[in-house]
């Protein structure tokens, strides 16, 4: 049972996705392929700050999202989280992207890649579970990381070890957002005992009977007020 709606991967060479977010500095030359003007780009509110998005009108299938990475080359991998997350809220409509945020600002390229992942997979969650609204959760389900043969490496690596801690954090937050009735004590534990088969975890269980007799009534008196 994944916990997370997204999907993240690395490429060499641009995929065929539903959107391509564009990085764009707030200062350097603005990329080509956005096939727009800084001055058209400015007059429609957008500067390249960090975590700016904008859809940049096209005349093909791709949806083109510039994303603001601020000045230079300068973004930290906490700049390109958020950047990554705007990206990721800006094509919440949308069932794929690929973009190079993985290629740009400055730092390590694994640790770079491991803050645009997270940043992606933690801002297209929703807990959707008891939602009747169609709309309401993401339709964002994959992601592609263009970068060049020499990151390729440590881009992947990085990427791999953001999707495990995104998988984390989804899975808190949904443990969180679950109504008592659909997480009782049982049901936690069927759930810790399941992830441990799943990681190599060991887990204990305690019932109710060893808390009694071990004088855990607080531990008890939680579980009932739950």
């Amino acid at each position: 049972m994944k916990h997370a709606q997204l999907v993240v991967t690395v490429a060499r060479e641009t995929p065929s996705t539903e959107v391509l977010g564009i990085p764009v500095t707030s200062d350097k030359a603005v990329p080509a392929e956005l096939g727009v003007s800084r001055a058209q780009l400015t007059a429609a509110g957008f500067d390249g700050k960090i975590g700016q998005t904008l859809v940049v009108p096209a005349s093909g299938k791709t949806v083109m999202i510039a994303v603001g990475v601020g000045a230079g080359n300068s973004a930290t991998a906490h700049d390109l989280r958020n950047a990554a997350a705007a990206l990721a809220r800006a094509a919440s409509k949308h069932g794929s992207l690929s973009t190079t945020l993985a290629a740009v600002g400055k730092g390590d390229r694994a640790e770079v890649a491991q803050a645009v992942t997270e940043g992606l997979i933690l801002a297209s969650h929703r807990y959707a579970a008891l939602k009747s609204d169609e709309n309401f959760a993401s339709k964002l389900k994959s992601a592609v990381l263009v970068v060049d043969a020499k990151s390729l490496g440590a881009v992947a690596n990085g990427s791999r070890r953001g999707s495990v801690i995104g998988e984390a954090v989804c899975m808190a937050r949904d443990f969180a957002n679950m109504p008592p009735a659909h997480l009782t004590a049982k049901m936690f534990a069927d759930h810790a005992q399941r992830i441990a088969s799943e990681t190599g975890l060991r887990v204990e269980v305690y019932d109710k009977d060893r808390l009694l007799a071990m004088g855990c009534g607080g531990i008890i008196g939680v579980n009932r007020g739950s």
